[in-house]
């Protein structure tokens, strides 16, 4: 390692560095160098690996005892490689941080930064005094000029960067701007509107009150569409409601109370309509329902134009007037009840008869059911030979040489009224002698098993 005196302090330099430096006019013939094996410095002149380097007579040569080796006098000591790189992060974080600064300041962080730039610019160019902090070597002053032109360069661009975020930032708080005020202006012409159709409430009462007492007055004539255009209002009158909002006007209020009040004014107009036409038409469909011998139907028939009566009967006096004076509300319930009485015998005997007969399916579904419980599904029939499956393990239990057994072409089950599934198969197999035989049997089958019927 050799060292290069410095001004008061000695430098490192490695063989090609120390070379760099001569070639470029840092290191001449008289200054002081030493490396690690010289007992003492001497002029960079003497070393004979430099010599090619610097010019004809470089000056005396050193006394040979200066060029000894000193294996036991090293030069001083410096740090281990990469030592500096804490110094680089430091560095690093305070150009982040100072990008950072010029991009908050914006236009003066443009303006300072091309400033840097054009002064380092200019002092590459020597038209401007250097401060006295930059060395004179001609290298490391390039060097430092450069970095700080791009640093420049960089801090203006970190200002335009801050320049363009400004004025985003300002387009979008613009934008949000105009957007609320456009809501605004919206919930301002809403609440216009809002204030104008509540000035326009009375007219539109008084218009509803006219038309809702037409109705009631159409409804002693037509009933059904009086209905129609008082429901119609009222639901007019409970849409205002909800757009106007709370608070909702007393007029409106009572508008909607007098609404749901003709309707039913005009509702007791249809009853007493239905039931003045109901009467006679459920008497007559009674009397025709007796004729066919219907006695049930016919017996409904006067209890529904019984009811009808009743309905007439409870109405108050204000409504009690509106019946026609040609209708004899006393004399069509005494006919009515005559004709209930003169079927009662045979309405009991029918009801009898319907009350047996419902007993008896009954019954009959629950026996039904208890027999489908106990028969089971139906025996399934192989597609193979015919077999009903199972049968054939169930007959070799009792044959006299089982493995002869051969059940084969089985009848379709069919579900009896005695035996659940019958059915009937070939049985193949030995008798008793050995001999192979043939015969047609029937059997039954349910959840309790296999049964051969004789």
């Amino acid at each position: 390692m050799w060292y290069v005196q410095w001004g008061a302090q000695w430098r490192p330099a490695s063989d090609d560095e120390l070379k760099n430096l001569v070639g470029v006019g840092t290191v001449r013939a008289d200054t002081l160098i030493r490396h690690d094996s010289w007992a003492h410095p001497a002029p960079a002149g003497t070393a004979p690996f430099l010599r090619d380097y610097f010019p004809p007579n470089p000056g005396p040569q050193p006394h040979a005892s200066q060029l000894q080796r000193a294996p036991t006098q090293a030069g001083p000591q410096r740090g281990k490689k990469g030592g500096p790189g804490w110094k680089l992060l430091l560095l690093l974080l305070g150009g982040i941080l100072v990008a950072r600064i010029f991009m908050a300041l914006a236009w003066v962080g443009l303006v300072l930064g091309l400033a840097i730039a054009a002064f380092a610019i200019v002092a590459w160019m020597g038209k401007v005094r250097l401060p006295t902090f930059i060395p004179e070597d001609a290298g490391k002053k390039r060097r430092i000029l450069g970095v700080t032109a791009v640093s420049g360069l960089l801090f203006g661009s970190c200002g335009v960067i801050g320049i363009g975020e400004r004025h985003e930032a300002a387009k979008k708080e613009e934008q949000r701007l105009q957007v609320e005020a456009a809501k605004a202006e919206q919930a301002l012409l809403a609440e216009q509107a809002l204030q104008k159709r509540r000035a326009e409430i009375p007219t539109l009462v008084k218009t509803w009150r006219e038309e809702l007492d037409k109705a009631l007055v159409h409804a002693e004539t037509n009933s059904a569409s009086a209905h129609e255009r008082a429901k119609a209002i009222a639901k007019e009158i409970a849409d205002e409601q909800v757009q106007l909002g709370n608070p909702i006007p007393q007029e409106l209020i009572e508008a909607g109370q007098y609404a749901r009040k003709i309707q039913g004014d005009v509702e007791k107009y249809i009853d007493l309509a239905n039931a003045l036409i109901g009467i006679p038409a459920d008497t007559e469909k009674g009397k025709m329902a007796a004729a066919a011998q219907k006695w049930i139907d016919a017996d409904a028939s006067y209890d529904s134009a019984l009811s009808s009566i009743g309905y007439l009967e409870s109405l108050s006096e204000p409504w009690r007037s509106k019946i026609p004076a040609s209708f004899d509300l006393a004399g069509q319930r005494r006919r009515v009840e005559a004709l209930k009485r003169g079927i009662a015998g045979a309405v009991a005997r029918e009801r009898t008869r319907i009350e047996r007969a419902e007993a008896k399916r009954k019954a009959e579904e629950e026996k039904a059911a208890a027999y489908r419980a106990l028969c089971g599904e139906a025996p399934v029939l192989s597609p193979w030979d015919g077999e009903v499956v199972g049968l054939e393990s169930v007959i070799q239990r009792t044959a006299h040489d089982p493995d002869s057994i051969d059940v084969e072409n089985c009848t379709q089950p069919i579900l009896s009224e005695k035996n659940c599934w019958v059915f009937s198969c070939q049985v193949r197999g030995k008798n008793a002698f050995g001999a192979k035989v043939l015969n047609q049997h029937t059997y039954s089958h349910s959840r309790l098993g296999f049964e051969q019927l004789k």
